[in-house]
């Protein structure tokens, strides 16, 4: 089965080599970095991903050519990052907000911005996660849109920024609790990350290089070109 779309971005579900099957192309690609890269076409993954920028300043980047919504995501952001598109200086001149829908909005993330996000999304807690860019509730976006920080240490630790104590000690819980409590999607990203910042060998490496087959298996399930990959 063919899991590529024309620019060799991977995806979760079967394609017919042209067109993408899911909305998380980026990520899925970042990890065949490690898994299949020989089956990466980089000039094609390039002219993808500079059809699908609207702004670098601030951020605004869409999932694919053309493709507003669903908004872009932090895994999407994570993908690219892997993948050596989009820069730490790029997403920092950005406040770390990655909203694609639109520029009027304040990015920084101040005190009192938060203070209404947090409101607006206390009171919305019980609908749908796209209930926010959906109805436009723009006032959340400074925080519904702004990369966390254990995914902020990995950018900055990805161009050999120095993230500070408290993004290093937020990324090592994060982890932690990821791996033993995570969902399937977060520990595919964590793995990411050691594999890319190449701690694999330290404790937190160890203890996910222990588990990411089983990882991969479970997200992909067992037809997938990453789990024959493993095998």
């Amino acid at each position: 089965m063919q899991y590529q779309d024309k620019w060799t971005r991977f995806h979760n579900k079967p394609t017919n080599g042209v067109d993408y099957s899911s909305n998380n192309g980026w990520i899925y690609s970042a990890y065949a970095k490690h898994l299949v890269p020989d089956m990466l076409d980089r000039d094609l993954l390039k002219e993808c991903y500079d059809s699908c920028i609207k702004s670098t300043n601030p951020v605004m980047i869409d999932r694919s050519p053309g493709q507003l919504t669903p908004p872009f995501s932090k895994d999407e952001v994570l993908g690219c990052v892997s993948l050596g598109f989009l820069r730490n200086k790029q997403l920092e001149s950005s406040s770390y907000n990655f909203c694609n829908l639109t520029k009027e909005f304040n990015r920084e993330l101040t005190f009192s911005s938060f203070i209404k996000a947090i409101k607006i999304l206390f009171k919305i807690r019980k609908e749908h996660r796209n209930y926010v860019w959906q109805n436009k509730l723009v006032e959340a976006y400074p925080l519904a849109f702004k990369l966390p920080p254990e995914d902020i240490y990995y950018v900055k630790k990805m161009e050999n920024k120095n993230p500070g104590i408290l993004l290093t000690v937020l990324f090592y819980l994060n982890s932690l609790l990821t791996i033993f409590a995570g969902g399937e999607s977060a520990k595919m990203m964590l793995w990411l990350k050691v594999m890319d910042l190449g701690i694999q060998s330290s404790i937190l490496g160890k203890l996910v290089m222990k588990r990411h087959k089983k990882w991969i298996r479970e997200y992909f399930g067992n037809d997938h070109i990453f789990t024959k990959e493993i095998e």
